[in-house]
Parts: C-alpha cells; structure tokens; sequence
C-alpha cells in the first residue's frame, strides 16, 4: 500500500535581511594625517542602531583599533552614513548591525 508524503501548508516565513552600511554611498571616514604619514592602519568595530528609515540611530564602539584617532574618525563618519534597514519579507524595522571599518595605507 503506497504512503503519501505530508506537505504542511502553512505560510511560509518571509525572508529576513540584516541591516547593513550603504557602502556604495557612504564616503569613507577621514584619515588622520599624523597616522596616514607615519603608515598606521587599524580596524575599527562599530555597532549601530539603525532605525527603520535607515538612519543611524546610537552609534558605539565595539572595539578600537588600538588608535584613538581611527576610532574617533570611524565614528565621526558613521554617525553621517546611511544603511539599508533590516527588513522581514519587504517590510523594514531597526535593528543593531555590527561592521567593521578598515584604515588601510595606500601608495
């Protein structure tokens, strides 16, 4: 005797997308001179709140660089940036992103 295979037919749950900086438009933080001409780089973790509007709501850092100066310039710029907000299916809401911001000497 043949058995049927069972497909629930519930809704299915709409995709999630975390939010994310909209790097295609966000002009990179400043470099400071001091550091810049003596070759320092460093990574700085940053956390934000964005909110549903894409906007950066509080803005913190997660972990220096080692560097006062590219931690107080990664934040200085992302204060000014602007995300794409987290969304469920097609629907945004805030939520907390973390990235980090790479100081790199070029040249």
């Amino acid at each position: 005797m043949p058995v049927a295979a069972r497909q629930d037919a519930g809704p299915s749950s709409p995709v999630v997308h975390q939010a994310e900086p909209d790097y295609q438009s966000n002009p990179p933080p400043e470099y400071p001179m001091l550091l810049r001409d003596q070759s320092v780089g460093g990574v700085v973790w940053v956390r934000v709140w964005v909110e549903e509007t894409g906007l950066p709501g509080k803005v913190a850092l997660l972990k220096g660089s080692g560097y006062r100066l590219l931690d107080e310039s990664a934040l200085k710029a992302v204060r000014q940036w602007r995300f794409i907000p987290a969304r469920s299916g097609s629907h945004p809401f805030a939520s907390w992103v973390e990235f980090p911001v790479r100081f790199v000497v070029q040249g």
